[in-house]
């Protein structure tokens, strides 16, 4: 369980402080071409859309998610509010299994799981930042000085 925490901070992290997609731009955009073609109906009818469309190229691409994880993209938002829960839900669904002695049922995963994902394709209420929420460098020095104490004790350089 902690490392998985562990983890994904570290992976939310890296990524919220590298330059992000402009997703909130593209939802701006829509906002004012939906505006501009059919008013306040229309520019939410545009959003939902777009938004939709941007969720699913990254995640359950094509109506049904044919294809999981097609164009998969490591954005920290994705990392925090999909990538993570998914990995979450796994690891629940294996301590699931063997505190009851039995298989993983990987059918019922890809039930629940399936469930999760095409839920998330269309909650709109969450948003993602469009500029970068830190300093990369300073991310990596913190990650330096946590980590390479671990390295050198499982016999790595250190370095």
């Amino acid at each position: 369980g902690r490392w998985l925490a562990d983890a994904r901070h570290v992976a939310t992290s890296l990524a919220a402080d590298a330059e992000p997609p402009r997703s909130q731009r593209t939802s701006a955009d829509a906002m004012v071409m939906g505006a501009t073609h059919g008013g306040t109906e229309g520019a939410q009818s545009v959003l939902q859309i777009l938004d939709f469309n941007a969720r699913n190229q990254v995640t359950l691409w094509g109506p049904n998610g044919e294809i999981s994880d097609y164009a998969s993209k490591q954005w920290s938002g994705l990392i925090r509010a999909y990538y993570a829960p998914r990995w979450e839900m796994f690891i629940h669904a294996l301590e699931r299994a063997a505190r009851a002695h039995a298989n993983f049922d990987e059918s019922a995963f890809a039930r629940e799981c399936g469930a999760f994902e095409r839920s998330w394709q269309h909650n709109m209420s969450q948003t993602f930042p469009d500029e970068p929420q830190g300093d990369p460098i300073a991310a990596v020095e913190r990650l330096h000085a946590k980590y390479s104490p671990m390295a050198l004790l499982a016999g790595g350089s250190g370095v």
